[in-house]
């Protein structure tokens, strides 16, 4: 197995290399998925959104109230000084908070939390040739945890039904998995935002979903090439019937889907309306004001 040898932490307020990186077995995060987190993409040397994902970060920390004695300047602070250090110019910043480490004569909302930010370079989610062709995609049985049972605009590392869904739909043969509520309606990805293309309108889910940064860059990228987008409550159906689909995520990008269970979505190749918001996507990153470079 190959060990993390490039990265960086800000841990217990200390800079340590990503190897060397731990925490207890006793953090409420690890034993109990006490956490939050939130991602930077870090492209060419350049930060891509900061203020939008600490924000957001932010107000996760505020909904399950983590008392985290950090201003938004002062966090982004860290964040480019962790990069920085770090040394790379390609790869991902996670910003990540736990409830700390279980305190057994204090009550849970009195335990102090933990900051960690960590820089590490990207993973390949996705070969080159997987990119070109698209994705396959398999609606899941599994369905997304209800707005109703844990707010979906808080961004946490509690995946384990979603693995679950990713498990299914590659015993299937299939590359990924979508999505669905408890009423039948599309969500998301294990981790990544949709939308489908239909009748010349970019349509991606309304409700039960993480307001994602790339999600909402992509409405921006959409706005600016003049391409109408709408959200709405999507089904299987629509998505059968689209002319394009693709999922987005931070390290992602746009890729385009070219199946979803066995039904060809399109042509059978990433569509250009896809094509020309990933583009567009990558070549924000390095122009202000949404791309900041480090130093």
């Amino acid at each position: 197995m190959k060990a993390w040898t490039q990265g960086l932490a800000y841990l217990d307020g200390e800079f340590v290399a990503i190897a060397d990186a731990t925490i207890s077995v006793m953090d409420s995060g690890f034993l109990m998925g006490l956490n939050i987190y939130d991602s930077v993409s870090l492209y060419e040397g350049y930060l891509f959104r900061p203020e939008a994902a600490l924000r957001r970060f932010l107000r996760s920390a505020k909904h399950v109230k983590f008392d985290l004695p950090h201003s938004p300047e002062a966090l982004k602070e860290l964040v480019f000084e962790v990069a920085r250090r770090s040394g790379l110019r390609e790869g991902v910043v996670n910003v990540i908070a736990t409830r700390g480490i279980r305190q057994p004569d204090l009550p849970v909302e009195k335990w102090p939390a933990n900051l960690i930010i960590i820089a590490v370079p990207p993973l390949i989610l996705l070969t080159s040739e997987k990119r070109s062709k698209g994705l396959r995609m398999k609606i899941s049985t599994i369905r997304n945890i209800p707005a109703q049972c844990l707010e979906p605009r808080v961004k946490n590392y509690n995946r384990l039904y979603s693995h679950m869904a990713i498990l299914d739909a590659h015993d299937a043969g299939y590359d990924d998995a979508i999505l669905l509520d408890i009423e039948g309606a599309v969500t998301e990805g294990p981790n990544y935002n949709i939308f489908a293309v239909i009748e010349k309108k970019l349509l991606t889910p309304a409700v039960g979903v993480l307001e994602g940064i790339t999600r909402d860059t992509i409405v921006q990228i959409a706005n600016e090439l003049a391409i109408p987008v709408e959200e709405r409550l999507l089904y299987p159906y629509d998505l059968y019937n689209a002319d394009e689909i693709f999922v987005c995520s931070t390290l992602r990008g746009a890729i385009g889907v070219v199946d979803v269970d066995s039904r060809i979505v399109g042509s059978g190749r990433p569509g250009p309306i896809t094509t020309a918001i990933n583009t567009t996507y990558w070549q924000w990153h390095t122009k202000p004001p949404h791309g900041i470079p480090v130093s």
